[in-house]
């Protein structure tokens, strides 16, 4: 599932990297950044610090980085939707619903991302805006490898019209 940009926005605005890492790791203040030892690591000495201004954590001992979701998820071992979905209900926020026009987009880009694979095309998402741009509008998409498209299971010419 793709999650509007602005949820992810909203969920990082309502919850800072040092409250949602401060559950596994003691934190010590230290300027405009917090410090404390790896959960990523055993040590001894601290080499993981957050800044929340930058809402990005960062640990010197493994090289590990990134938000709230990306530590949720190394530390809990999740998924990207099941982080998003945990820490949306702990910001007291209710999921999107997708719609039935968003998961058949969604399964249309994929095919597409198959066929282009299959063609040996370089996937892009550039390749993914002109075939999903295309086909709103009605245009037909032309390859030269058009007949790789056919040995894609699943995937209909009209798809491409």
């Amino acid at each position: 599932m793709a999650f509007p940009p602005q949820f992810l926005d909203e969920i990082r605005t309502r919850l800072s990297v040092s409250t949602v890492a401060g559950r596994k790791v003691k934190l010590i203040r230290r300027g405009r950044e917090f410090v404390g030892l790896s959960p990523f690591t055993n040590e001894k000495s601290p080499s993981f610090t957050i800044n929340d201004d930058k809402g990005f954590y960062h640990c010197f001992s493994s090289g590990e980085h990134g938000d709230i979701f990306t530590f949720i998820m190394k530390t809990m071992n999740l998924s990207f939707p099941e982080a998003v979905e945990r820490l949306a209900d702990e910001a007291g926020l209710e999921m999107p619903r997708q719609s039935a026009e968003d998961v058949q987009a969604a399964d249309h880009a994929a095919r597409i991302r198959l066929a282009l694979e299959a063609a040996g095309t370089p996937i892009g998402l550039a390749d993914l805006l002109i075939a999903a741009t295309a086909r709103r509008h009605g245009c037909t998409l032309v390859t030269h490898n058009t007949r790789e498209f056919s040995r894609v299971p699943g995937l209909l010419i009209e798809d491409w019209y």
